[in-house]
């Protein structure tokens, strides 16, 4: 072995006058600096054995869900430690075995005397404000999701329905008066407002959308999924988490009480969705998603209403 050794390595005969440990054998024999590369790129390797620990560990988690975090708990029970944790979800996601950390439920902790006389003095002060709601989220000491406190607005017996904390419609600045001059110079509808009386909910809603500048081709699955697969990859997990619970209880909202044409503010309320929400891949998520960017007047963006 030394001798075919000697005749590729001609610095084998110096190497041994010094002492050799196995590691530096081996790289007499493969080359030097060889066998770490190979060992680097065979830890990078996942074997069959390996990808079926992965959905293992995936479907335990799916079933138990020991804890919030599921790639850290997935990595701290593999066999090969060695793996880091964007690795472990790299592999999670090629083999679509994505496993999201479980979404932080709202607060289910009773409102504290404080909270309450807190919500009762914020919602005096701004119940005639245009926004109600977003007021009140953006100065209370303690976070809360805006179902919450609409739901605690409720039953401190404040409002009597949801409708009175919906963000309020703008008044065209004489348009009542034009309409009463109108009546008193025709003394009845004509045929046109007939006619625009005979529209359908849904030809009020386009009107609304075209005069707001909405009226868009929808993007395609694939802008939505490019977008989506974007905003994961750059971290922003836990913001798309959000979005997606105030998406649903906006919807919920809608179903329980109806038509709301001016929407509902967007309001993060934890640091990694307020760095979210001025990063421009999350941005153009939302743009996307046909949610409205805010105006001048305005701080937040809004999730449009029917």
């Amino acid at each position: 072995k030394f001798t075919e050794m000697a005749k590729s390595n001609k610095k084998i005969f110096m190497e041994t006058l010094f002492w050799k440990n196995k590691k530096e054998v081996e790289e007499l024999e493969v080359g030097y600096g060889n066998l770490q590369s190979q060992s680097h790129a065979a830890k990078k390797v996942w074997l069959e054995e390996h990808e079926d620990e992965l959905r293992r560990l995936a479907a335990e988690y799916e079933r138990d869900t020991p804890e919030p975090d599921a790639i850290t708990w997935i990595k701290n029970n593999m066999i090969d430690q060695t793996r880091s944790r964007q690795a472990v979800a790299k592999k999670l996601k090629e083999l679509f075995l994505v496993v999201p950390k479980i979404k932080p439920k709202p607060s289910t902790d009773e409102f504290s005397e404080e909270e309450n006389a807190e919500l009762k003095g914020l919602y005096e002060q701004y119940k005639d404000a245009e926004d109600v709601m977003t007021c009140i989220m953006g100065r209370m000491s303690t976070r809360r999701q805006r179902k919450a406190l609409v739901d605690k607005l409720l039953e401190l017996e404040l409002i009597s329905s949801k409708r009175q904390v919906h963000k309020k419609k703008k008044k065209e600045p004489g348009s009542r008066q034009r309409k009463l001059g109108d009546e008193k110079e025709w003394g009845q509808k004509s045929d046109d407002e007939s006619i625009y009386d005979s529209w359908s909910e849904d030809d009020a809603r386009v009107s609304r959308d075209v005069r707001k500048g909405r009226i868009v081709q929808p993007p395609s699955n694939t802008q939505i999924m490019f977008n989506l697969c974007r905003v994961v990859d750059s971290g922003m997990l836990e913001a798309l988490e959000w979005l997606e619970s105030s998406l649903r209880e906006v919807l919920e909202d809608l179903e329980d009480s109806g038509d709301d044409e001016e929407g509902v503010a967007l309001l993060p309320l934890t640091a990694p969705c307020v760095q979210a929400m001025d990063n421009p891949s999350f941005q153009q998520l939302l743009d996307i998603l046909s949610i409205d960017k805010p105006t001048d007047q305005e701080m937040y963006w809004r999730i449009p209403g029917r």
